[in-house]
C-alpha cells in the first residue's frame, strides 16, 4: 500500500507512523505556481520538507536542475520513501480525467485499453474509492468516478473491488472510452485495434512492461 501526499502536512510523527504501518510513502512536491522550474524555489520546498519531517531528501539524477526523482532516507540512511518534482507542461501533462483545461482535452479521444483500475485501487483522503489516480472527489466532473465510499458502514475493500469490475471490463475492451476516460492519454501506448479486441488482449504487453520496469 502506498500513501501519496503533496507533503504539506507531513511531519516527523506522521511519517514515522505511516511507515510503521508497513505502507510506502510517495511525496509530490509542487513549487509555487509560476516557479515550477525555479531551482531556488524547489530547493526551498525540499528544505522545508526536510525540516518538518527530519528525513533527508536525496536527488537520484543530478542533471535535471532540481526537478525529477528523489529518494527519502531516515536517520540511519535507509531509503524509506520516494519523492518527485514533476516538470509538467501543457504538452506532457495528462488531462487528469478531463479536469485539466489544456489544448489536447479538445482534440484527444481515447481508444486504447487501460489497465490502471486493474493494477491499482485508489482511495482518496476522505475514504472514497475512486476509478483511478487521475480522478478526485473534490472535482464536480469526477462525481461519476466515485466507485464506493469506504467510510460508510457495509463498505470495505472487498465491496470496492467488486464494484470496480464493470469499469475494469469496459476499459479492457476495444473502442472509444467514455466518461472521465474520454480524453485520458495515460498509457495510450497500450495495444489498440486487433490487440485490444478481447479483455485479455493487453495482458502480454502489460506483463512485458512490468518486466522492463515500466509499470
Amino acid at each position: 500500500m502506498t500513501v501519496f501526499s503533496n507533503g504539506d502536512y507531513l511531519d516527523k510523527d506522521m511519517m514515522d507512523y505511516v511507515l510503521s504501518l508497513g505502507a510506502k510513502v510517495h511525496v509530490d512536491i509542487y513549487p509555487p505556481e509560476g516557479d515550477e522550474f525555479n531551482e531556488e524555489k524547489i530547493a526551498s520546498a525540499i528544505g522545508k520538507f526536510q525540516k518538518r519531517t527530519q528525513y533527508k531528501v536525496l536527488q537520484k539524477d543530478h542533471d535535471q536542475q532540481g526537478w525529477g526523482d528523489y529518494v527519502i532516507a531516515n536517520a540511519a540512511g535507509e531509503i524509506v520513501s520516494s519523492m518527485k518534482i514533476g516538470k509538467y507542461t501543457k504538452d506532457n501533462i495528462y488531462t487528469r480525467g478531463g479536469a485539466m483545461d489544456i489544448p489536447k482535452r479538445a482534440t484527444y479521444e481515447r481508444t486504447a485499453v487501460c489497465t490502471k483500475p486493474v493494477y491499482h485501487m485508489n482511495v482518496n483522503y476522505d475514504g472514497k474509492g475512486m476509478l483511478c489516480c487521475h480522478t478526485r472527489t473534490d472535482f464536480e466532473g469526477h462525481k461519476d468516478a466515485v466507485i464506493a465510499n469506504l467510510s460508510e458502514p457495509g463498505e470495505d475493500m472487498f465491496s470496492f473491488f467488486a464494484k470496480l469490475a464493470p469499469a475494469r471490463r469496459a476499459l479492457l475492451g476495444p473502442g472509444k472510452k467514455c466518461g472521465v476516460c474520454t480524453t485520458c492519454d495515460d498509457g495510450d501506448e497500450l495495444p489498440k485495434g486487433m490487440m485490444a479486441r478481447t479483455p485479455i488482449g493487453a495482458a502480454p504487453f502489460t506483463v512485458m512492461r512490468k518486466f522492463l520496469g515500466r509499470s
